[in-house]
């Protein structure tokens, strides 16, 4: 999915090159790490283009491993390739603290089993889930399917379990087309609306020292000079 929207939206200057990362037709935990070994080749092809920073692609594998995982994954994704790399659960955590969040509600494309880890990955890292829900989607092919009205009934779920506790709404997953709801939920629900392939280009521009501001896609991406701190 990022392969096809990134390209439209980058501001000028800033390029996209993607390696691809072998994953199992199944979304589960063993699949995933198993994923990562292939993350990690994918990371040294695309050093040797010198880009100025690198990003690990995958939401779900960060959240089954926890935070601790996540850690030594970027640490083995920098030392395999000299270069800066960034998680997309590091960015998602960045994106939450720049914007002052305090509550979350989750939504994600997964199973329960995956759905559970991305509450317990926001929980043990500050970020109280008071409200989630999943679609239950276990190929790894299929993440990419839902539609826009698929993805905003999953996420209006979310919400409405969090019964007004959350300070915003967060949907998971590298490979779902969550930017196309970001901002009729916002408008809706007024609150911040962060996805994971919203968060990684807010993370890249921060990275890469840009103050280009992205419209259509949140606040997080429109407000970039004034929102949190």
């Amino acid at each position: 999915m990022i392969e096809a929207w990134y390209p439209k939206i980058l501001p000028p200057g800033i390029g996209l090159n993607v390696a691809r990362m072998l994953i199992g037709q199944t979304v589960t935990p063993e699949v995933l790490r198993e994923m990562d070994g292939y993350g990690i080749e994918a990371a040294r092809t695309l050093s040797t283009c010198r880009p100025d920073v690198i990003v690990y692609g995958c939401t779900a594998s960060s959240l089954v491993g926890g935070r601790d995982y996540d850690l030594r994954l970027m640490q083995e994704l920098n030392e395999a390739t000299g270069l800066p790399c960034l998680t997309t659960t590091e960015n998602v955590l960045r994106a939450l603290r720049h914007l002052g969040v305090h509550t979350v509600a989750a939504a994600s494309p997964y199973t329960e089993q995956v759905g559970a880890a991305e509450v317990g990955f926001l929980v043990s890292n500050g970020y109280p889930v008071t409200g989630h829900a999943h679609l239950g989607i276990t190929g790894g092919f299929d993440l990419a399917s839902p539609s826009a009205a698929d993805i905003k009934k999953v996420a209006l779920s979310a919400w409405e379990d969090a019964d007004g506790e959350a300070s915003a709404l967060f949907i998971g997953c590298m490979n779902l087309n969550s930017h196309l709801v970001i901002a009729e939920l916002e408008a809706e629900l007024e609150v911040p609306v962060l996805t994971a392939t919203q968060a990684t280009i807010w993370a890249v521009l921060e990275e890469l020292g840009s103050n280009a501001e992205i419209s259509g896609y949140g606040r997080l991406l429109e407000q970039r000079t004034s929102v949190g701190g």
